[in-house]
């Protein structure tokens, strides 16, 4: 399986991440958006390279999250940023994460605000939670990313990106 999510991701960045590969008839879960990479591969380079700037300020946010008691999971990335646009003004990225000890979610906020500042619009959602609110926000961050902004139109695919450590 994973062979196959690389080899989805790979030519789904090579078209700039259609929401299928070829059709939404002949596509199946698992080469079609989200498509799938893993933080090693951003860091290397090997995934999102033309967005390295983004990339290295996602990174560094994610890497920052233990720093508030939170083990991120995955990140869904979406928006301009996943696309054709040139220069994107942000990236949009939720990230699924589980609480650890010292965990305080009143340190969120003031830790989305600093994102921002790096340019990363992002939202983070507990995954060792009620499945139904982790299914729900993940069903609907998936259709706010895929759309511009004012249409409802899907018009680019997503990235789930694998960042347990």
């Amino acid at each position: 399986m994973k062979s196959e999510f690389e080899k989805a991701f790979s030519e789904a960045e090579s078209r700039s991440f259609p929401p299928f590969l070829p059709t939404a008839q002949e596509s199946t879960p698992f080469n079609s958006t989200p498509y799938v990479t893993n933080i090693a591969a951003i860091k290397a380079g090997a995934a999102l390279a033309d967005r390295a700037e983004l990339m290295e300020r996602f990174v560094e946010t994610v890497e920052g999250l233990p720093d508030i008691a939170i083990r991120p999971v995955f990140a869904l990335l979406g928006g301009s940023a996943i696309g054709p646009k040139i220069d994107p003004n942000d990236l949009d990225c939720v990230v699924f994460y589980e609480a650890i000890e010292g965990f305080n979610a009143g340190a969120i906020p003031d830790f989305q605000k600093l994102s921002r500042l790096r340019r990363i619009d992002l939202r983070l959602i507990p995954w060792d939670t009620d499945p139904i609110l982790a299914a729900k926000a993940l069903s609907y961050f998936s259709t706010l990313y895929v759309k511009n902004r004012n249409e409802l139109n899907i018009v680019r695919g997503l990235v789930i990106v694998d960042v347990r450590q």
